[in-house]
Parts: C-alpha cells; sequence; structure tokens
C-alpha cells in the first residue's frame, strides 16, 4: 500500500500473524523494495514501514508499526534470520 503524505510517500508492508510471536516473512519483492528505499539511493522521499498484526485471527488483534529494517538507522531493531529468495535457472540439454 502506497500514502502520500505532503512530500513523503509512505510505502507500507502490512504482516499478519495468528499468534503472538515477533516474527513474519517478507517475501523477496519486499526485501528488494526495503533494501532500495534503505538505501535511499532511487527512491528519496519514500519511506517504508512495516504494520505488523499479531494474534489476526483473535476478537482482539494488535498492531506494531515498525521501521524499515533495511535503513542502516534501524538495522539494531532486527533480527534478519533468514530471506526469500526466488531461484531461476536454465536447463542444460
Amino acid at each position: 500500500m502506497s500514502v502520500n503524505s505532503g512530500e513523503a510517500q509512505f510505502r507500507v508492508e502490512v504482516k499478519a500473524t495468528a499468534g503472538n510471536d515477533e516474527m513474519f516473512t517478507l517475501g523477496s519483492s519486499e526485501i528488494r523494495l526495503a533494501m532500495e528505499i534503505g538505501a535511499k539511493g532511487k527512491r528519496r522521499g519514500e519511506i517504508f514501514i512495516l504494520v505488523h498484526v499479531k494474534n489476526a485471527l483473535s476478537p482482539q488483534p494488535t498492531t506494531v508499526v515498525l521501521p524499515n529494517p533495511y535503513d542502516p538507522k534501524h538495522t539494531g531493531l532486527f533480527s534478519i534470520e533468514e530471506a526469500d529468495a526466488r531461484v531461476r535457472y536454465r536447463a542444460c540439454i
């Protein structure tokens, strides 16, 4: 989702989990976008934000708003344990 506010464009990624864990999965396109915005090279004026909906299936879900895990200012808040990878190959005949 993208939200414009003044001069900034917020790129918001919402992740929902059934439990109360402080962990979720980012896909390869989400990681790529977060890295590009975190590097501030091509994407000036954009801010990547994560919204984690915990206990999403319960009567009282909670939300946590998180900064970009790939922004150097916020790397200490996160432990990136795995990253999705899309693998493409050509069959050798």
